[in-house]
């Protein structure tokens, strides 16, 4: 039974443990919540009394008083009953707890025990028996009970609400008024302290602590609630700086205060505070975001530009470059990087290769676009507001070219050669250049419209500008007279980006004109050419009236009045235009010289006189004239009667020699005219003979129906060109009437040889054979007009040699008559030598022999005329023939001299000097008389051309080796250098036949003017050659050259 009744003990003493842990919990916590309850009390109290030192006194006093006996009484006495007192309260008083509890045990528990109690003295007399079977029924019923469910743990969670209601309570006040709380607190902890009182405010900062980029502004503002202040201070302190900053600050309209930091650097500490209210602590963390402190860029233009490397100024981003440059790039950014890139405008970005605070990369550019650099470092932050740079394409221009030369439409030569100057330009060169044609064929039903391509070579480096010296050789066209090349030239750039781009110069005609066209256009100009000096010849000779006017005026009145001076300003300026109208003439007389030498359509003899007219031009305008045109001017304004007076005479006397060469020059052209006029005539009918014999060779062979109908047509146009030859050649007949009766007769015998053999007729016969095809009659009538028409070739040419045989005679009479005269001259001068040498100073025959020597200087001075005069027929007369009959003349006028001074040892020197230049002078003419028996025209000019024929075909010979051996080539083979030292040693000598041909014929600017400086021209090539430095240069100065002997 005692063992049951320990159990039952247990029990109890469980539910009393119980019980106090419960109080003990239930203490503290209420202790707590005193604590939360009375401090948010004193605080709030405190907040809004702001308490003396006294009042803070009391209220702390009491504040840890009430606190030490809650604590004492609420949780000391329940430790102290937990730890000493483990039998307080008693196992009855227990009992009776659990019985109220336990409805069904009620007393019966702690009854049960208070019998066990005392069975043992059993004062009372209880029975043992029931005390235990008492026991035991409470032991029974009770056995499945926990006595502990007795113990609640209500008062514990009431007391937990209650806390946690007093601390809900404490944060709602501190999170509405925690500044202000927390000021409370500190004074109710310090209650001895003294402190201002200070208004009832609450301060709000923005923004607070924050992130901020450096060199961002960052504007901070108090905001204050409560009563109004005037003034607030803000305090700045960077964390890496000791200084501190204290600004003050002018309250605003709606009680906020406002700082702004301007390009923030570093880190920023910053608070607010005013009359020892200060706000809690912010900081202003700077971050540094990755920019570029450094960009380099390089441009490298496309390689066929041949460009070196661009490189930009530093930092400047701005790219204008050519389509296809590489454009690299050279980054140095402010911090550490993890990626880089370079974003275009187009959603395109190209990656940058990173190295620390480094990025480099590259891309090509193909069109405008926009770029920005993007850089992230290694906190994952990005570059703010990227520079947006511009990506410029730089135009390649399309290339450009003209035909500078000859620059207009022209008609072609009989040698087809078309010489062109072709310009191009472009910025970075050339790959191709070519001619573009296609020819228009005359009467042609069906033109060929293909245009055809001449390629042409040049020198492909790199160059922005070509000149390109280009003789097109359009004999391979088979071009007929009337047909018309249509040409242009085309020039493709090197642009091997976007592929070559091309130009075309303007389109030009070359045309082959009809020998008709060329000799009526000739005919027009030389027409115009002679109205021209007829009136040019008019005008001097009014001009010379009123020179002569002057002359008479001066000498009644010497004294120039202003009337004088404007008469004398009015002479010099007709003058000065006659001169601009001479000019004039001579250049269309030039060209339309060279336009009949290039068509081949005069007689060397006639080609020789026009040349012969042209240095009369130039001879025309003498300086004696143009001095005396200065000093009439001269002493017009000085007012100088004696050089006014001299002035005017010397004028009048050049006034008179510029009216002769005029004269002389009409005279000249109007003779030449004749003359081109019968080579007109013979060129014409040697056309219509080759005409018709190409169409008598057709006939000969079998022909096609439409062939026939070309030969009809063939033949009627050579038939109508024959008529219109014949009746020009009617009307010319009676413009020969100043020639003399021969070619007139010659002219008159070739109509009736056309007449009477019925040439018109014939040709009318083969086309109406042909069309009723009678080929034998055809052929028949082809032969006759053929023969008629080689009959009349052969008589105009006759006609042609007569002259020149004539005039051959005429020459060689002239320079025998000339060569007798001055040998006569020479032995007469020789025999006065002879008695001149025997007389002494006081001779009385002294006057006899220097009027002896007058005399024969009078006669070599009219052969000296004679040999001027036929001078201007023939080349055989030479410029040094004219040299030593001048020193003659000039010799004998000495002796004169010396003469009149008794001086007869320098007399006889002078005369045995003009004996001397008397026998070279007819050494010379003899020489001439030989050449000229040897030769086939009367002037020489065959044999001289047929040289400079065989001197072109020389230099032709020496440019074809030299182009071969490459220009610009180097370094060059000891083959290629022995080469070009036998081509130099052919060039000297081709040089030194030059100078030796300028000899034998004189320094003729008419005809050998073409040869001026091409010595010199030579020895540039042989020096070239010689210093193994063969250029274009070389090779277009050989070029040029070959053209001028040409």
């Amino acid at each position: 039974m005692e063992q049951k009744y320990r159990q039952l003990k247990n029990r109890i003493d469980a539910v009393r443990r119980k019980q106090k842990v419960v109080a003990l919990i239930r203490g503290g916590l209420f202790f707590l919540w005193f604590v939360v309850v009375a401090s948010l009390l004193s605080t709030v109290l405190e907040a809004l009394f702001k308490f003396d030192v006294w009042g803070r006194t009391v209220i702390s006093g009491m504040f840890w008083l009430s606190a030490g006996l809650v604590l004492l009484l609420m949780f000391i006495k329940a430790l102290y009953s937990f730890l000493f007192k483990k039998s307080d309260p008693d196992d009855v008083e227990i009992a009776r707890h659990i019985g109220v509890f336990f409805h069904d045990i009620a007393d019966k528990l702690s009854n049960a025990l208070q019998l066990y109690r005392i069975r043992a003295a059993n004062e009372t007399g209880y029975s043992t028996q029931l005390i235990d079977q008492s026991l035991e029924r409470i032991h029974q019923a009770s056995r499945n009970l926990d006595f502990t469910k007795s113990v609640s743990y209500k008062a514990i969670r009431r007391q937990l609400r209650w806390l946690g209601a007093a601390m809900l309570i404490a944060f709602i006040f501190y999170g509405v008024w925690g500044k202000q709380l927390l000021i409370a607190t500190d004074r109710l902890l310090n209650p001895f302290s003294s402190y201002e009182r200070v208004p009832q405010i609450s301060i709000q900062v923005f923004p607070g602590s924050k992130q901020v980029l450096k060199n961002e502004s960052v504007s901070l503002t108090a905001k204050v609630s409560g009563q109004r202040i005037n003034k607030i201070d803000v305090h700045l302190r960077e964390i890496n700086d000791e200084y501190h900053l204290k600004q003050t600050l002018t309250a605003g309209v709606e009680n906020d205060f406002h700082f702004l930091i301007q390009n923030i650097q570093d880190t920023t500490e910053y608070y607010f505070s005013h009359q020892g209210m200060t706000t809690e602590k912010h900081i202003l963390a700077v971050i540094e975001l990755p920019l570029v402190r450094r960009m380099q860029i390089y441009i490298i233009p496309p390689a066929y530009t041949g460009l070196s490397e661009q490189r930009l100024q530093e930092n400047v981003g701005d790219i204008s470059c050519l389509k296809g440059s590489k454009v690299e790039f050279d980054l140095t950014a402010n911090k550490g990087l993890t990626e880089a890139s370079i974003d275009f405008g187009k959603q395109q970005t190209v990656a940058l290769q990173t190295n620390d605070n480094h990025a480099s990369g590259s891309f090509s550019v193909f069109q405008d676009d926009v770029y920005k650099i993007k850089l992230i470092d290694n906190q994952a932050f990005e570059n703010r507001d990227p520079i947006l740079y511009r990506i410029s394409l730089i135009d390649d221009i399309f290339p450009n070219v003209a035909i500078s030369s000859p620059g207009r439409d022209v008609d072609l030569t009989e040698e087809l050669i078309l010489p062109l100057t072709i310009e191009a330009e472009d910025d970075f060169g050339f790959t191709i250049l070519r001619l573009g044609y296609h020819i228009d064929r005359e009467d042609d039903p069906f033109p060929d419209t293909t245009l055809q391509f001449q390629p042409l070579n040049f020198d492909p480096s790199h160059q922005e500008r070509l000149t390109l010296e280009y003789n097109w050789d359009l004999k391979s066209l088979n071009l007929f007279p009337g047909d018309v090349v249509r040409y242009y030239a085309e020039v493709f750039d090197n642009d091997r980006v976007s592929g070559p781009k091309s130009a075309r110069s303007r389109t030009y005609f070359a045309r082959f004109p009809t020998l008709a066209e060329i000799f009526a256009q000739v005919d027009a100009e030389q027409e115009t050419a002679y109205e021209s000096f007829e009136g040019l010849y008019e005008k001097s000779t009014e001009l010379k009236q009123h020179v002569d006017r002057l002359v008479q005026e001066i000498k009644q009145n010497p004294e120039v009045n202003w009337e004088g001076k404007k008469k004398i300003e009015d002479i010099v300026r007709n003058q000065e235009k006659l001169e601009t109208s001479l000019q004039e003439i001579q250049q269309q007389l030039d060209q339309m010289i060279e336009r009949m030498e290039k068509n081949d359509l005069l007689s060397l003899e006639t080609l020789q006189k026009y040349n012969e007219l042209q240095k009369l031009l130039n001879e025309i305008l003498t300086d004696d004239l143009k001095q005396a045109l200065k000093k009439l001017q001269k002493a017009a304004e000085q007012i100088d009667e004696k050089l006014l007076k001299q002035a005017v005479e010397q004028l009048n006397l050049s006034q008179e020699d510029f009216l002769k060469n005029i004269e002389k020059t009409l005279n000249m052209l109007k003779q030449i005219q004749v003359e081109r006029k019968l080579d007109e005539l013979i060129k014409k009918t040697e056309e219509l003979l080759m005409a018709q014999q190409n169409i008598n060779e057709r006939l000969n062979e079998d022909y096609s129906e439409n062939q026939a109908s070309d030969v009809c047509k063939d033949q009627q146009k050579t038939q109508q060109k024959a008529d219109e030859l014949l009746q020009e050649t009617d009307g010319w007949k009676n413009d020969l009437s100043e020639s003399g009766e021969e070619p007139q007769q010659a002219i008159a015998e070739v109509l009736d040889l056309a007449e009477h053999e019925g040439l018109l007729q014939n040709m009318q016969q083969v086309q109406k054979s042909v069309r009723s095809g009678d080929t034998q009659t055809a052929q028949k009538s082809g032969d006759s007009a053929q023969g008629t028409l080689s009959q009349m070739v052969n008589m105009l040419s006759q006609t042609r040699r007569e002259m020149v045989a004539k005039q051959k005679q005429e020459i060689m009479r002239e320079l025998s008559r000339l060569s007798h005269n001055l040998l006569q001259l020479s032995h007469k001068q020789e025999s006065l030598i002879q008695t001149t040498q025997k007389l002494n100073a006081n001779s009385p025959q002294l006057t006899q022999k220097a009027d002896r020597q007058q005399d024969l200087q009078q006669a070599l001075t009219r052969n000296a005329n004679q040999m001027a005069a036929l001078s201007q027929k023939t080349f055989f007369v030479s410029a040094q023939m004219g040299r030593f009959i001048g020193q003659a003349m000039r010799n004998m006028d000495e002796a004169l001299s010396q003469f009149g001074e008794r001086n007869i040892t320098a007399a006889a020197r002078n005369q045995r000097l003009a004996m001397i230049n008397l026998n070279e002078t007819v050494k010379q003419i003899m020489s001439a008389m030989k050449q000229l028996e040897q030769s086939s025209s009367a002037s020489g000019l065959e044999e001289m051309m047929e040289q400079l024929s065989q001197m072109a075909g020389q230099q032709q010979g020496i440019n074809d080796q030299t182009l071969q051996l490459g220009a610009g080539q180097q370094p060059f083979s000891l083959s290629q250098q022995a080469a070009m030292a036998r081509l130099a040693a052919e060039q000297e000598a081709l040089r030194k036949s030059i100078e030796q041909l300028q000899r034998e014929y004189g320094e003729r600017s008419d005809v050998l003017g073409r040869l001026d400086h091409l010595g010199k021209e030579m020895e540039d090539v042989v020096k070239d050659l010689q210093q193994q430095n063969i250029s274009r240069r070389t090779i277009n100065r050989q070029q040029q050259i070959l053209q001028r002997l040409l």
